[in-house]
């Protein structure tokens, strides 16, 4: 079955894709203060850093 997603077919699947300036410098700035350095809490600096009320 093929992917739908965009971007699914790219060589790195890796990339963390911002929605601005100020969400990549909010996730840069806040990961480090993280407890666990694992990939849920990235996604939970990730998302609110989305959010402009954060």
């Amino acid at each position: 079955m093929a992917s739908t997603a965009t971007g699914a077919n790219s060589d790195d699947a890796r990339t963390i894709r911002f929605k601005s300036r100020e969400h990549e410098e909010f996730f840069w700035e806040y990961l480090p203060r993280c407890r666990w350095m694992d990939t849920y809490h990235q996604a939970l600096i990730y998302c609110l850093g989305i959010s402009d009320d954060t």
